[in-house]
């Protein structure tokens, strides 16, 4: 497994693109196709590969959502992206809110995230308690009906004493 550079996310060994923000992984073959492609643009007096230069896109709104995140931790994640790849605050923000006009209906988050999605999402059972816990209470939810939640989900997943982390038995 491995740890997706751009987000929390853990994909598979051989995956190529993050199955959460979308982002490529370079792969042993990359270097391989980029040099030939490079070897065979100097033959034939093309332009290079830019592919070194060129940083690959951030992530929008829809594929954080996508990835399991609440509305807002996607809305802070696509703008720290957008500002990492260049924009500026003002310009990240108008991004934002056309992406977040234009999500389809079936993207537009109707509660708090699940257990299992936050577990999905690369948290450890610890932190992923915690991060639903905090979802649920901004969701309207009192502290100890998140918590009480949240326990249920976690017993219908049978992940209670798991995590070598927990403190929560």
């Amino acid at each position: 497994m491995k740890q997706c550079k751009h987000c929390p996310v853990i994909n598979d060994p051989n995956a190529r693109q993050c199955r959460g923000c979308g982002s490529t992984f370079d792969t042993p073959d990359a270097d391989k196709t980029r040099v030939a492609a490079e070897q065979a643009a100097a033959e034939t007096n093309l332009p290079k590969s830019t592919e070194e230069e060129t940083p690959s896109a951030p992530p929008t709104l829809v594929t954080v959502l996508r990835a399991g995140y609440s509305l807002e931790a996607a809305k802070k994640i696509v703008v720290e992206e957008l500002i990492k790849a260049g924009q500026s605050e003002a310009d990240a923000q108008a991004s934002l809110e056309e992406q977040v006009n234009s999500l389809p209906a079936d993207l537009v988050p109707q509660g708090p995230p699940t257990l299992l999605i936050a577990l999905k999402s690369g948290f450890k059972l610890k932190q992923a308690r915690k991060f639903v816990v905090a979802e649920m209470v901004k969701a309207g939810f009192t502290e100890d009906d998140a918590k009480a939640a949240v326990a249920e989900q976690e017993k219908a997943l049978e992940l209670k004493g798991t995590d070598p982390d927990d403190d929560h038995k």
